[in-house]
């Protein structure tokens, strides 16, 4: 489909093969390799290629060949997915060891990918300023090993199919962090006809700061479904607006061990077990808030049925039950129960929901075993059948006459540098940020560092590197959240324009010229670094070439004193004009010593 070697040697170094279709049955959706051909397909890290995304009916869909006596030479490339027979066939026809985990274009050392709905899929590189423009695209970009993890970073906007192109629903990955900027300004969109995210059989994934919203299902989970995962983590999520013909409108979660809800909002969802549906599951929620949630029977806010999970300091009000004469905004089914509340200082307010005439607040099935249910706010001084149904079948002793309202806001002790100033630097300048925030009510707190609306840490500090942001005007932001109140600091970074070149003391031993950096790079929007190690003076030269040979640009044309030296070409050419995509040759000539490297260039 992508390319076929039908004889002779083919060399593949450093392409992108993707997206490619082969329709017979001979495989290689992506290349295909015939019995009287032969190839070096990458071979080491520095040339490997992307074989990701290709199709075929059967097996090989990436690579293909006939059975052969000498594997053909195919480490280090990207498919997708650990190499298996359905991406390459035969297996024993390639040699496909230290498969790369990440795309060709993503840097070892890189655990961020960067989108925006103004992005772009086709040129981007995977660093600010020029993000990818969906979710899906940087999905198909990687695979994690265990105690590796990778952050998708979501700039500021809406994802939806008619802004950004967005395929529902996101499927996400083991080991993935989806975060947004801010719940209230990122924005996953279902428009009415689709499910928003899934997580199924993976683990270890992290989902912060996005609102879903209108979401919309047959079966169980519009705006999100998890099943069989394990240790699943929502911190800042806002469920909104998601409507489901079966259970759990905002969010199902069937078969989940660990599963750990925080400082998240299910609203105005419609369905059976409206806000949250649990089954068959463990965990904790806490520091949430389940408001105006519709269901048609019990369960309009929580529809818990053997989940033994820990219900701490959550909001549950004016969520509406409409049938039966039962209510309950909280509905606990099964012989493994819930514990709602329970303990000093995990009590929930849970009032002012409307259903029935019985079991009002919380509902369930039998009797036994008996819910520990202590320590919540339910309206009343005395809860009786109203409020709890069954009312022996719930432990409502020490109910709290106040509810949790008034909390106080996180206080700032002292923080550097100074807040609403605007920090000038250098490209060769980090700025260290430290912030000291105390929470009055002992609550636990919630960082989060954002350089241009890019989350980028949540430790309690931050350091901006300088030679990883352009020339120009940043900003960082810090929110600090107490599961109540939001705190947030802000200050702005004039990175200055310095010259491209830069020396060190330590002098070199030997000339060299290192691999420029990042390499594939974006022009227009980025330089790629070019290194050379000088150990004594020298005239340099300093040149980048196209395939035919002709000089296109002179980076450097001096003499350099001994040291290490940096230089960075942002992709145009002499007269200023930004050149085609394509690979280019730099040369170094630097006395008696020559050298040259390739460099790709992507628009």
């Amino acid at each position: 489909g992508g390319v076929s070697i039908a004889g002779g040697f083919g060399h593949l170094l450093k392409n992108l093969i993707i997206d490619n279709a082969a329709s017979d049955t001979t495989g290689g959706g992506g290349v295909h390799v015939a019995a009287t051909g032969s190839a070096l397909i990458g071979g080491n890290e520095n040339d490997g290629n992307d074989l990701y995304g290709n199709q075929c009916p059967v097996s090989g869909a990436s690579l293909a060949s006939p059975a052969r006596g000498t594997p053909i030479e195919a480490r280090c490339n990207y498919f997708g997915a650990p190499p298996s027979a359905a991406l390459v066939s035969f297996m024993n026809a390639f040699n496909t060891a230290n498969a790369r985990r990440k795309s060709i274009i993503i840097p070892a050392t890189q655990t961020t990918l960067y989108i925006s709905p103004t992005g772009n899929d086709e040129t981007a590189i995977v660093i600010p300023p020029t993000p990818l423009r969906t979710v899906r695209q940087a999905l198909r970009m990687f695979y994690t090993a265990p105690g590796e993890f990778m952050t998708l970073s979501l700039a500021r906007g809406n994802y939806a199919s008619v802004t950004n192109g967005e395929k529902l629903p996101i499927v996400l990955k083991s080991r993935t962090r989806l975060v947004g900027a801010h719940q209230d300004s990122v924005f996953l969109n279902g428009l009415n006809a689709a499910r928003l995210l899934e997580i199924a059989e993976a683990e270890s994934i992290e989902v912060r700061n996005v609102t879903l919203s209108n979401g919309k299902t047959a079966d169980n989970g519009a705006g999100m479904r998890v099943r069989n995962a394990k240790s699943i983590a929502l911190n800042g999520v806002h469920f909104n607006k998601n409507v489901t013909e079966g259970f759990g409108a905002g969010l199902a979660a069937e078969g989940v061990q660990n599963l750990q809800i925080s400082r998240c909002r299910f609203s105005g969802n419609t369905g059976n077990g409206a806000g949250a549906f649990l089954r068959d599951g463990d965990g904790a929620i806490f520091g949430s808030t389940f408001e105006s949630n519709k269901s048609p029977s019990r369960g309009s806010a929580l529809y818990l049925e053997n989940a033994a999970v820990q219900l701490s300091t959550n909001r549950i009000v004016q969520n509406i039950v409409e049938a039966g004469d039962t209510g309950g905004a909280i509905y606990c089914r099964g012989a493994i129960v819930p514990q709602i509340g329970g303990e000093v200082g995990k009590g929930n307010d849970i009032f002012n929901n409307t259903g029935g005439t019985a079991g009002k607040q919380i509902s369930r099935t039998g009797a036994a075993p008996l819910i520990n249910a202590r320590y919540n706010y339910f309206g009343t001084p005395t809860p009786g059948e109203e409020t709890a149904s069954p009312l022996a079948g719930f432990d409502l002793s020490f109910a709290r006459t106040q509810p949790l309202a008034n909390n106080n806001a996180p206080v700032v002790q002292s923080v550097v540098p100074v807040t609403n100033q605007t920090i000038a630097i250098s490209k060769a300048d980090t700025v260290n940020f430290v912030a000291s925030i105390v929470d009055p009510d002992n609550d636990p707190l919630t960082f989060v560092w954002y350089v241009d609306d890019f989350p980028r840490s949540f430790a309690t500090n931050f350091d901006f590197f300088a030679v990883f942001y352009s020339e120009g005007l940043h900003t960082v932001r810090l929110t600090v959240n107490d599961g109540f109140n939001t705190l947030e600091l802000l200050w702005s970074v004039q990175v200055g324009v310095t010259s491209v070149e830069t020396e060190e003391a330590a002098l070199p031993t030997s000339f060299k010229l290192e691999q420029a950096y990042p390499n594939p790079f974006h022009a227009g929007a980025g330089m790629s670094t070019i290194t050379l190690q000088l150990p004594r003076t020298s005239e340099v030269h300093l040149q980048v070439y196209d395939l035919l040979g002709r000089q296109v640009r002179t980076l450097l044309a001096a003499k350099k004193s001994a040291g290490v030296h940096r230089l960075a070409w942002n992709g145009k050419d002499d007269a200023g004009r930004l050149l085609p995509n394509g690979v280019y040759v730099v040369k170094l000539i630097a006395g008696a010593f020559h050298a040259t490297q390739k460099i790709m260039l992507m628009r």
